[in-house]
């Protein structure tokens, strides 16, 4: 019984911290320089967002502030969270993000000298 009070008291945050919540969006594409990911949550803004960059994944979070149910101010609820891999032909040293017309943009450039083009692996046949 206490699991499903603890998911009401979620869901009526879901609904109620600013006036409501819109779904977060996101489009990874590809370019010849490296990944893009253009995020957006259009009630929320920069300060609800949090990227950060561990043990090769881009680690990325979306949080409502809940200061309708606490009495404390920096009170946070996830509403998005997505875990990329960071492949070994992107530069993760290099990773940038650009909070610009209500938008995320996470920037994941290749690193120097991949060329993209793909190679083919002649197969040997054993000899006994």
């Amino acid at each position: 019984m206490n699991a499903f009070k603890g998911l009401g008291n979620q869901l009526d945050k879901l609904n109620t911290i600013s006036g409501g919540v819109v779904m977060t969006s996101m489009d990874l594409l590809q370019n010849q320089d490296g990944f893009v990911a253009n995020v957006s949550t259009p009630t929320l803004g920069e300060e609800n967002y949090h990227i950060e960059v561990q043990n090769n994944q881009l680690r990325l979070f979306v949080f409502l502030n809940d200061s309708l149910h606490t009495s404390d101010a920096k009170a946070k609820v996830p509403s998005f969270f997505r875990v990329f891999p960071i492949p070994p032909f992107v530069d993760g040293e290099k990773i940038e993000a650009v909070f610009e017309n209500n938008e995320l943009k996470i920037y994941a450039p290749f690193k120097e000298g991949f060329d993209g083009d793909a190679r083919n692996i002649n197969i040997k046949r054993f000899k006994d």
